[in-house]
């Protein structure tokens, strides 16, 4: 019941994101900034790609530095980047590999975002991880 309602939030918010692209191509998009938990919103995303991640028998991790960070950012928008990306990662793993999100708080306040995969889709020698550095 806690995913279904999670799924319709998602599908609520993905409804919206359709309605803003008209806002981007006119110029009148604006961010909604608030404080986010980034442990909660990782959780969220997960929970959202977990069942295709099942699926296709590739190991969901999540390693969190810190289960206290927080950022100052659109809370909707960083979802969607993390689901999409975390998606992308599972849809590109092979049966029996791993897609891993960590979070570590920096210095400066703001945090880095790492998401890793086994999978293909990025030439030898270069760095399998999508680094994502958040500041306040």
């Amino acid at each position: 019941s806690g995913d279904i309602s999670h799924a319709g939030r998602h599908l609520l918010d993905i409804i919206n994101d359709i309605l803003d692209l008209s806002k981007i191509e006119s110029g009148r998009f604006e961010l909604r900034r608030e404080t986010v938990s980034i442990p909660e919103i990782v959780g969220d995303s997960v929970r959202l790609v977990q069942k295709d991640a099942l699926d296709k028998n590739v190991a969901l991790k999540v390693e969190l530095a810190d289960n206290n960070i927080q950022l100052y950012a659109d809370r909707r928008v960083l979802k969607q980047i993390l689901i999409n990306i975390l998606s992308n990662g599972i849809k590109f793993t092979p049966d029996g590999g791993e897609v891993k999100i960590s979070a570590a708080r920096l210095s400066d306040g703001g945090c880095i975002l790492e998401i890793q995969d086994t999978g293909i889709g990025i030439p030898a020698g270069q760095s399998r991880s999508r680094f994502c550095r958040l500041s306040r």
